[in-house]
């Protein structure tokens, strides 16, 4: 492996761990009507979005905040082909010379 592709993975695997560590967000409401959901934005995990006081209007309405695991889980896959696409290509990209020495 190539020093241009152990830069591209490392920086692949860093974005991937930063869209863990900072994930988006789901506002979720369960009532008597029903549930609703709207997006609660990109926040550290370990500190969930707070839900505005405006929505505590009475005592049947229960309000959450949840990770949303379907967008993040589309982030990190397409994180990992857009990694896994540059290491491929750039282990194409070789010369003749590096070809010929032994070991690689």
């Amino acid at each position: 492996m190539s020093w241009k592709q152990k830069v591209c993975l490392l920086i692949g695997v860093a974005a991937i761990a930063f869209m863990g560590a900072f994930p988006p967000w789901l506002l979720r409401v369960d009532c008597v009507g029903g549930k609703n959901q709207s997006n609660g934005g990109y926040h550290w995990i370990l500190t969930p979005p707070e839900i505005p006081k405006r929505y505590y209007k009475d005592g049947m309405t229960v309000w959450y905040s949840t990770v949303d695991i379907s967008r993040l889980g589309i982030q990190w896959a397409v994180g990992a082909v857009i990694t896994g696409g540059l290491v491929a290509i750039l282990a194409g990209k070789r010369t003749d010379k590096q070809k010929d020495k032994p070991g690689e």
